[in-house]
This record gives C-alpha cells, structure tokens and sequence, in this order.
C-alpha cells in the first residue's frame, strides 16, 4: 500500500536529522514528551531556498543579489514561502523506519513509502495488522511492538500466536517454545 500525498506545497529546503537537545519537546507523531538530551528525530521544511520578495525585485538581481531591494527584506523579514518543523521520538521514528521498509520491500519509493507527517496514529487496525505481517516477513520483530495497537496486550498476543521462542523486549514476555506458527484464520 503506497501513500499518495496531496500537499500544498513542495520543499526546496529539507533538513532531517538524528539529534538531542536541551529543551524538552513533544512527539509530532505520538504526543509523548520527548525528555532534554533524548536522541529524536528533527524534521525541518522550507518551500523557497531565496527569498520569494529578493528574486522578484529587478534591482536586486541587477546588483548580483547583494542587496535586497524590498524594505521588509532590509529589516531581515524575507519570505521563504510555507515552513514545517517537527521532532519525533524515537519510538516512533523506528515504526516509521519499519513502516518505510515495508512499503519498500512492496515496490513503493521515495514519499509514498512513508505516511505524512502525523498520521501514523491515523492508521485503522486492519492496516496495523497487515503491517505486523510484513514487518514480521522482514524480520522486523521486535518492531511489531511499537505498533499503536488498541489494547497493549493485542501485541504481545499476536506473538505469542504466531512466532515461538521470541522475547518480546517491549512488553518483557517471552513467547512460548512449541507454539504453532501462523496461528488460525
């Protein structure tokens, strides 16, 4: 399943990075608060690389662009266009890591392989469970975990059902040796 996305605009400037941080921020995607120092991802997007009011005026490019012409720009206000800004934590980056694998592994490139920015919570669990397969397929266990199931305990259920002698880290259980792979329909 790839994600089409309708934005309104388009970046020129993206940055996105693994990083900490002395003030305490929350989570784009789960709202949890992501504690001073914590390592989380940091997601910033600009829609013009120059300033939209600087490459508009005739002077300013006749003067090699050194000087901007407009006089919001001479106080330091130029206009970049639409920006996005966002930190997400790192349980959730790993899920949106897996969920990107996934789509890749079905063909899916580039942003379609990911949801937007703060729908991940937006998925239904039909959706969350077709993930938990794929991620599985992948060998991606330990990240079936991180999925927002609606009751903790469907996670570690689902494990129990399908994959014997795993340790689930998230939720400190083991699932028993000599369970039956692939469960029932």
């Amino acid at each position: 399943m790839c994600f089409y996305h309708d934005y309104d605009w388009t970046a020129d400037v993206s940055e996105d990075v693994l990083t900490t941080d002395a003030a305490p921020h929350e989570c784009y995607e789960c709202h949890a608060r992501i504690h001073p120092e914590e390592p989380h991802r940091w997601v910033y997007q600009q829609e013009h690389e120059a300033c939209r009011r600087c490459e508009d005026d005739p002077d300013w490019q006749e003067e090699g662009g050194n000087d901007p012409g407009s006089e919001d720009c001479k106080a330091g206000n130029h206009d970049y266009g639409e920006t996005f800004e966002c930190r997400i934590c790192d349980r959730c980056n790993r899920l949106l890591e897996a969920i990107r694998r996934a789509e890749e592994a079905d063909g899916c490139r580039g942003s379609e392989a990911q949801p937007a920015f703060g729908e991940i919570r937006e998925l239904d669990r039909e959706v969350w469970e077709e993930y938990a397969e794929k991620f599985a397929r992948l060998g991606l266990l330990d990240e079936i975990a991180l999925i927002p199931w609606p009751d903790a305990e469907d996670a570690a259920e689902m494990l129990v059902d399908h994959y014997p002698g795993y340790w689930c880290e998230e939720y400190g259980e083991a699932v028993p040796e000599g369970a039956e792979l692939g469960g029932s329909d």
